[in-house]
């Protein structure tokens, strides 16, 4: 399994971080800033935010969507599915193997699934297919400091139909799932996200906000447990 790295925070560092933390993966391939760069210099911003009513998002932000939506553009070019993890992420070392049976065992419709997610919010998902919708809390205590003990759990993760999650740390997109999500994310127009379990209503100021508007609506699944967290 190819898995591309795309950097989490503006840092020199995300490759070396990234390789040293998750040894046991051997198909990598880095992208840089270059390609946010690239798009910005051959004005594309009109594909990415909308002329009327755009979001207030950051440049980090910003870009971090650009890098997404070009990644799922050559998905949907090369009509394969593509695994993206960014460069903060931690990997179980069971990764491959796992993801791998995982995804034959999704419903050939598949378009999305999350290997994690922010564990700080909710977690929404179809518990017993469409029968029952189960809200999963986390409690607060970090596991950035606990990645070994993390890749080293013996945790077997199964698909659940996801409903809502924050965060794309780390997932894989089929070529038809980033079809409909480029279309149905972009061009990006200030909308707020209600999700279940949280207090007030969120801006879709990041891409990962944005797409809980959508995961409804398509063939979207998590990974519970996770195969993934990030520090």
């Amino acid at each position: 399994m190819l898995i591309r790295v795309i950097p989490a925070v503006n840092t020199l560092y995300g490759e070396t971080i990234f390789a040293k933390r998750n040894p046991h993966l051997t198909e990598i391939c880095y992208i840089d800033g270059k390609t946010a760069s690239s798009l910005h210099e051959h004005n594309a911003l009109a594909t990415i935010l909308a002329a009327e009513n755009p979001p207030r998002l950051s440049m980090h932000d910003l870009t971090q969507a650009i890098i997404h939506k070009e990644l799922w553009n050559e998905a949907v070019t090369n009509n394969v599915d593509y695994t993206i993890a960014q460069d903060n992420a931690v990997l179980h070392q069971d990764f491959v193997a796992q993801s791998n049976q995982i995804l034959k065992n999704l419903p050939p419709a598949w378009d999305i699934i999350l290997w994690g997610w922010m564990f700080d919010s909710i977690l929404h998902v179809d518990l017993l297919a469409d029968l029952k919708r189960c809200l999963i809390y986390s409690d607060k205590f970090s596991l950035a400091q606990r990645h070994e003990e993390f890749q080293q759990s013996k945790s077997t993760g199964i698909a659940l139909r996801l409903q809502n999650a924050l965060g794309i740390f780390a997932y894989t997109i089929s070529s038809s799932g980033a079809a409909k999500l480029m279309q149905l994310c972009f061009p990006l127009a200030a909308h707020t996200v209600e999700l279940p379990g949280l207090d007030k209503p969120l801006d879709n100021t990041r891409l990962d906000i944005e797409m809980n508007r959508h995961y409804e609506l398509i063939n979207a699944y998590v990974c519970c447990s996770p195969l993934a967290i990030f520090s």
